[in-house]
């Protein structure tokens, strides 16, 4: 194909590249494109919204046959609710301190220090993704029970802990990387 041909094709010129980009089909393709993301992605949460304010609702019918807000107020009468969400803001406050003074010396190690066995330690990292965690967590149940860690704040961060290290770990690692040695000198 010679170069004229090409700029031909690549201008809409062409009879193919005319059908397949037109300006009445490709607004067509791009509403296909939204809608079908919009379903796939979005669907599950509007549901969940509308669901949230339904008080009755049985399954062939789209939409709730009463709305209210049954489930909110049984939510709220809840006595252990402003208890449960202290302690999540707890264990996620511990599990964030206790993971930045882990891994980002780790991080940094990696980045910057040759020595052997270093991509096996960033291997190990990655390895707690790797499988399903179902394995993982009955190994991790079995240690919890041995060393009276089950139902503590300490046994909860730990978890926490093992499924964010990947990400403490990998992507400061990737940061200290990208940064050079002058950059990191001259600002000492």
């Amino acid at each position: 194909m010679s170069s004229e041909e090409l700029l031909k094709y690549y201008d809409g010129d062409s009879s193919i590249s005319a059908s397949l980009f037109d300006d009445r089909t490709f607004p067509f393709w791009a509403f296909l494109v939204l809608a079908a993301f919009i379903l796939f992605f979005y669907g599950p949460m509007i549901n969940m919204l509308m669901l949230a304010f339904a008080n009755e609702y049985q399954a062939p019918a789209i939409l709730p046959q009463q709305w209210g807000f049954k489930w909110w107020s049984y939510v709220f009468s809840q006595k252990s609710l402003v208890s449960s969400i202290t302690q999540s803001f707890i264990v996620a406050i511990i599990t964030t301190g206790v993971s930045m003074v882990l891994c980002i010396p780790a991080a940094y190690s990696i980045a910057r220090f040759k020595y052997p066995g270093r991509k096996m330690f960033m291997l190990s990292f990655l390895l707690t993704n790797a499988f399903p965690k179902l394995g993982i967590y009955t190994s991790i149940a079995v240690l919890f029970y041995k060393y009276n860690l089950m139902g503590t704040y300490t046994g909860v961060v730990i978890i926490h802990m093992i499924n964010s290290m990947m990400f403490m770990v990998w992507l400061p690692s990737s940061a200290f990387r990208a940064v050079h040695r002058q950059q990191e000198e001259a600002a000492r």
